[in-house]
């Protein structure tokens, strides 16, 4: 029988444990994905890859670490998300642009059904905007590239809207620059008989070719070199840090199992060190004794009441000792897993203690570089894709990178100075513009016929409400320049 190659062992297995002490069989799950090794591959194939890709997928989603990592990371890069009108032939957009980008954007869209192949209205009057689903797209793929450092954008004729592609179930190759793409679709007999019968032959077999022939089209951001295929997953120089972390997670989830039932060790008898019974097994434990005390503690629980009994019966409960759950063995993964993260993984672990100018100038230039790579291909497939009235231009807000009371005081000076609107002062803090707004309309109307309503109780240059139009009561006016 041939040997069964490691690439071919499942990516989880089940352990059982059994409380033999009970009467019930308790079954415990332990994943072993960090401890399924990855084969290496060469550099013109993805052998190898797919692997990685399975197990980064799981352990981003699982992993008591990476998964708040990579929600925050996927936020700082995605924050302050901007959708707009580029500019066409070095022509700044005008209002009348941008209210075309958004009424668009704003448009309700057609549902697609599971086939795939036609639109239909939606049920019982559900609404879409086509701004959720773009936004849905955009966010999906921030995350993908981050986890996966790979992202394969799927469209075709008659749909709208993009798929990102799962990594893990395409073949792509790019020698000499030259894109192929295959697709294991995943489909049953029982969902190909759904599609006409052209798709029907088509999808018959496991694996299919995306080509424009086919009205379908594709574009794939990587983080790898020109012929080179897909990239490993950003996951991979972390693969044995996980294994650790694994182990470490198993080991104390079977301390706590243990822990469940308490042994009672009853300790009879003492060992004779002196005189002529030197040695005797005269107070040993024998069956007599050990049934008796059976009898008496057998399936006792709570008080026991009254217990007799002479000096050499003792009874203790052993347990597995609290150094099992310092957090101090964690300290090595986590160390390592902090070096890998970067300053995304700083901001988790810091607690005040690493300068925080410093380190958001880090992250800025890390989380800079991220949007840089991923603003040319999101603005390519939109307008492929989803086909807006004018190009889109995508941007996000550097806002995140500074201190809420610099940030304050940042968008303070810009509105005084001239250098921005209202309207960006109001919605970097998060407000409806629109309804501000109207809101001050409505104010500006009744402040003529209410002015009190308005004013403060109490100014300090000007005293109390009543004096606000000269001096606090009691004061001589001087002559003054000012």
């Amino acid at each position: 029988m041939p040997k069964k190659r490691r690439s071919q062992v499942p990516l989880s297995t089940r352990a059982l444990s059994i409380n033999k002490a009970g009467d019930e069989a308790v079954a415990e799950h332990y994943s072993d994905y960090a401890r399924t090794e990855v084969p290496g591959g060469t550099t013109a194939t993805d052998t190898g890859k797919n692997d990685a890709f399975i197990k980064s997928r799981l352990l981003a989603r699982t992993h008591y670490w990476l998964k708040p990592y990579f929600a925050l990371k996927s936020s700082i890069v995605n924050y302050g998300l901007r959708l707009g009108p580029a500019k066409v032939k070095k022509k700044k957009p005008g209002q009348r642009e941008i209210d075309r980008i958004n009424d668009w954007l704003d448009e309700e869209m057609p549902q697609v059904d599971f086939e795939g192949d036609r639109t239909t209205g939606f049920p019982n009057k559900a609404v879409v905007k086509r701004r959720e689903r773009v936004e849905k797209f955009i966010s999906e793929v921030v995350s993908e590239w981050i986890v996966q450092r790979n992202v394969l954008a799927f469209w075709s004729d008659g749909i709208e809207v993009p798929v990102v592609l799962s990594p893990e179930r395409c073949r792509y190759k790019d020698v000499l620059g030259v894109e192929t793409l295959f697709y294991t679709h995943g489909l049953g007999a029982a969902d190909i008989k759904e599609l006409d019968t052209k798709q029907q032959e088509r999808f018959k077999k496991a694996e299919i070719a995306i080509g424009e022939e086919n009205g379908e089209f594709f574009k794939v951001l990587k983080d790898e070199r020109t012929g080179f295929g897909l990239a490993w997953p950003s996951l991979q120089p972390i693969f044995r840090v996980c294994s650790t972390a694994e182990s470490l997670e198993i080991g104390e989830s079977s301390y706590a199992f243990n822990g469940r039932l308490k042994w009672r060790h009853h300790k009879v008898g003492h060992p004779i060190e002196g005189g002529k019974m030197e040695g005797s097994p005269t107070h040993f434990v024998n069956k007599k004794r050990a049934d008796q005390i059976h009898k008496v503690w057998d399936n006792k629980r709570g008080s026991m009441g009254d217990w007799v009994g002479n000096f050499d019966h003792e009874v203790s409960f052993p347990h597995e000792p609290i150094e099992f759950y310092k957090a101090e063995k964690w300290a090595s993964v986590e160390r390592r897993l902090t070096l890998w993260g970067g300053p995304t993984a700083q901001l988790i672990v810091a607690q005040g203690q690493t300068p925080m100018a410093g380190l958001m100038k880090l992250l800025k230039a890390e989380i800079s570089a991220e949007r840089a790579a991923l603003k040319g291909f999101l603005q390519s497939v939109i307008d492929q894709a989803f086909e807006p009235p004018a190009p889109v231009e995508i941007g996000w807000s550097n806002m995140i990178f500074v201190d809420s009371r610099i940030e304050s005081e940042l968008l303070k000076f810009g509105v005084t100075a001239g250098a921005i609107s209202q309207a960006t002062y109001r919605e970097e803090f998060g407000l409806d513009n629109a309804a501000e707004e109207l809101r001050k309309e409505a104010e500006a109307a009744e402040v003529e016929s209410n002015p009190q309503k308005f004013r403060p109780a109490f100014d300090a240059a000007h005293g109390d409400q009543e004096d606000q139009g000269g001096k606090p009561a009691g004061t001589k006016d001087k002559n003054t320049s000012v």
